[in-house]
């Protein structure tokens, strides 16, 4: 990625990534890339007064730039999430951020307390909730107080509890989380009414079950609330429309889904364009529309998720994983089965689950615990494509599956792997 982006400047915390920093520079160097790597100033340094500061206090303003920057050129790059393949680093312009900036999504929650502290900054959802929410939208962020005061110090690892900790510490009015937390947090009544409790709560990054979400509204969440129409009714909380200034365009896919492409226009530019008619982007995300309500469109897969059995037949295994996942003794779970005839189902345990998949007793057991919601997610799918008991295995707890920095499973990954 330094390579593709022409990056010769690295600025890092050497100490703490030291094995990091030592690999990069040896095939930099292998290859005569220059790379000047530059230590992280200390948070402190940058803001001696930070927390601490008075009306009095001497403030430098920031300088303003002597030109304002050609809105065309490149203002950052991100990298993609893994999800579906290798990083990649995708360009954003000026223009590209101001878009973002512009759409209602960043309006839709202001000048309140909203809490964004499990959010890797990394990724296009943590630019837009930690940054462009707090300089556009006028809202205060809620982050992890900073520990790392030193070189060799390392920052707070988010965690269940001590997300919903810091929450009520700072007195967060919203939330702003991935998905895959809120499988955990529905475990504990008091967590769900403290949740309840907020103004607004919303996810990204991966799909919420469906069976949690029906779970979380009718545990006084109520329904979802959308910024610019309602859907019908709360059972629709999985549809979302999209605002005016976002031009789409449904690909029929055959089987009454439609693969979402985004198309280049005026108030939405975008970074990369892989459509062969019309400029635009094909996202590979497949919805159905609502049955009733024009506008208002359901995920349900991805394009590129479809295993092809050595038979011909097709799994798609989203809506099956998604079932599973809901399980309580389940942290992650990949369907696959390419060349075979039948698919397979690799469930990651909990912790406090896991087991030696070497004894085949506790697997047996872990295997019979487990059927029922397998069982459960073989009604979705045709005959063909459904899990027999005895293809049900379980991940070597040393060999967790691999996951992208937002927290979901990189199912490409894992199947291929």
């Amino acid at each position: 990625m330094l390579k593709e982006t022409s990056c010769h400047r690295l600025l890092i915390t050497q100490e703490t990534l030291k094995t990091l920093v030592s690999e990069i520079k040896e095939i930099l160097l292998q290859d005569s890339y220059a790379l000047e790597v530059t230590e992280m100033p200390q948070l402190f340094d940058i803001y001696p007064k930070l927390g601490h500061e008075t009306p009095v206090d001497a403030f430098k303003e920031y300088p303003k730039a002597s030109v304002r920057p050609d809105l065309d050129k490149t203002l950052l790059y991100l990298h993609s999430s893994e999800s579906t393949g290798f990083l990649k680093s995708i360009r954003q312009s000026f223009r590209m951020i101001c878009h973002w900036a512009s759409f209602p999504t960043i309006r839709d929650v202001t000048q309140h307390l909203v809490g964004c502290m499990t959010l890797p900054a990394f990724h296009t959802l943590g630019l837009i909730s930690q940054l462009l929410r707090s300089t556009y939208g006028l809202n205060v962020i809620v982050l992890y107080p900073p520990i790392a005061l030193t070189p060799t110090q390392l920052p707070l690892t988010p965690t269940p509890d001590n997300i919903i900790d810091h929450l009520r510490r700072n007195k967060a009015e919203s939330l702003i989380s991935i998905s895959a937390l809120f499988h955990v947090w529905a475990q504990d009544e008091d967590t769900v009414n403290y949740l309840a409790s907020l103004r607004t709560v919303g996810f990204s990054g991966g799909p919420l079950p469906s069976k949690l979400g029906k779970f979380l509204i009718d545990a006084r969440f109520g329904g979802p609330i959308h910024p610019l129409r309602q859907p019908p009714g709360e059972d629709d909380w999985e549809y979302v429309i999209f605002h005016d200034g976002i031009k789409t365009h449904w690909e029929p896919q055959g089987d009454d889904t439609y693969e979402c492409h985004f198309l280049t226009n005026a108030n939405h530019s975008l970074p990369i364009e892989n459509t062969i008619n019309q400029r635009g982007y094909a996202t590979s995300d497949l919805f159905v529309p609502h049955p009733t309500e024009p506008g208002f469109w359901k995920i349900v897969e991805r394009k590129d998720d479809v295993i092809i059995h050595t038979s011909g037949e097709k799994t798609v295994p989203a809506p099956m994983e998604n079932i599973i996942s809901h399980s309580p003794y389940v942290k992650g779970v990949i369907i696959f089965g390419r060349e075979h005839d039948q698919p397979r189902v690799l469930i990651e345990l909990e912790d406090n689950y896991a087991i030696d998949t070497s004894i085949e007793g506790d697997v047996l057991k872990t295997r019979n615990a487990l059927w029922p919601v397998v069982e459960e997610s073989n009604k979705v799918p045709p005959a063909f494509s459904r899990v027999f008991k005895e293809l049900t295995i379980f991940a070597d707890p040393k060999k967790p599956l691999s996951r992208a920095g937002k927290g979901t499973e990189e199912g490409g990954v894992s199947r291929r792997n």
